[in-house]
């Protein structure tokens, strides 16, 4: 079980020790900074905490923000939650999400101003961590605006950018924990009715979407097997599948002759799948790009053998020529894709029970 249960939990703990030295750093270069301005200047006997806006950028602000009452309840929201880790009976300790990591960043700026709740916070410390909030969920353009209103906007992006990598290492882990407990309850489905399904209806009947299984059955497909060829473009067709996967199905739709076979037998539904898969790719439907291809440049080269299919099939159904998919057949670098060893597609679909080592990244 010591294997089945590991997860990439010391990133996110190294992630939350970088988290807390971003903003203490900050914080002590802020103050040594002030201290060192005003060196000369009597020390006072109850110093103020150190304030996160510029005075100037916390004036321009006032008449785009809420009310006070307002941000003091977002902000309350943040300190008054008992922040926990849940537990995966398979996959053990969740990564924290983006809404726990922020709750952490807050609560360690009211430690530091020994302000437990808004009621023991001035109005412009409530200010500050307000708008703090809104720059580490905002896009990255919208950061780097706010960050200029920061005493320290180098800091507070550093932080921003660890809490999204948080968020992405999150939705990772939420996707292949997904994956695993959809293909688990179908083959527990399967046990119970003991009538395994075709391959089309395995894959369809998953809860979760699992990409990293539509490209095992995209790169493993036989195209002379009709069932294995409809399966590969059920895969292609969903708007879940990673770019890599449905430039690796175009690609071999040409070099395998499937997409001319396909028009010189009249297949039209096929057809107009793959139909479907060029418009959707052309309308930038597809935005999942994780995966990589092994080697990176396996679809370079594939333009011009996909432009001669489309010609032949334009020739033979004496029909106007689809478009291209625009820069489909291009590098793809990213991380490998994992492997679904309880899935057989020659042999129909699941054919074990899932093991949950094959879902961890």
């Amino acid at each position: 079980m010591a294997t089945e249960t590991r997860v990439t939990l010391v990133q996110t703990v190294g992630a939350f020790g970088l988290i807390a030295f971003f903003f203490l750093l900050a914080s002590v270069a802020i103050h040594f900074s002030s201290l060192s301005r005003n060196r000369h200047a009597a020390i006072p006997e109850d110093p103020q905490p150190v304030a996160l806006l510029t005075g100037r950028a916390r004036r321009a602000l006032q008449a785009t923000l809420p009310l006070e009452d307002e941000q003091r309840q977002a902000v309350d929201q943040h300190l008054q939650r008992h922040g926990t880790i849940s537990t995966h009976a398979v996959f053990g300790k969740e990564p924290e999400s983006r809404d726990s990591a922020i709750t952490r960043v807050v609560r360690l700026i009211a430690d530091t101003w020994h302000a437990p709740t808004t009621t023991h916070m001035t109005p412009d410390q409530v200010t500050d961590i307000f708008v703090l909030e809104k720059l580490l969920r905002a896009s990255p353009e919208e950061a780097g605006a706010l960050a200029q209103m920061f005493r320290d906007p180098s800091r507070v992006l550093e932080i921003r950018d660890q809490i999204a990598a948080l968020a992405r290492q999150r939705a990772q882990y939420e996707q292949q924990r997904d994956a695993f407990s959809a293909s688990w309850t179908l083959w527990r489905t399967q046990t119970v009715n003991l009538s395994p399904l075709s391959l089309i209806d395995d894959l369809a009947a998953m809860a979760h979407p699992d990409p990293d299984l539509w490209h095992k059955v995209i790169e493993d497909h036989d195209p002379d097997d009709k069932t294995q060829r409809d399966a590969a473009l059920w895969c292609a067709l969903q708007p879940d599948c990673d770019r890599a996967s449905v430039a690796l199905f175009l690609a071999q739709i040409a070099a395998q002759s499937t997409l001319v076979y396909a028009a010189e037998t009249r297949d039209r539904v096929y057809l107009d799948g793959v139909h479907q898969v060029i418009r959707q790719w052309n309308e930038a439907m597809y935005q999942r790009h994780e995966l990589a291809l092994d080697p990176p440049e396996a679809v370079l080269d594939a333009a011009k053998d996909f432009h001669q299919a489309l010609a032949d099939v334009a020739a033979i159904l004496d029909q106007p020529e689809w478009p291209m998919p625009k820069s489909a057949f291009t590098e793809y670098a990213g991380r490998a894709p994992l492997p679904r060893s309880a899935w057989d597609i020659a042999d129909g679909g699941l054919m074990r029970k899932p093991v949950v080592s094959d879902y961890m990244i």
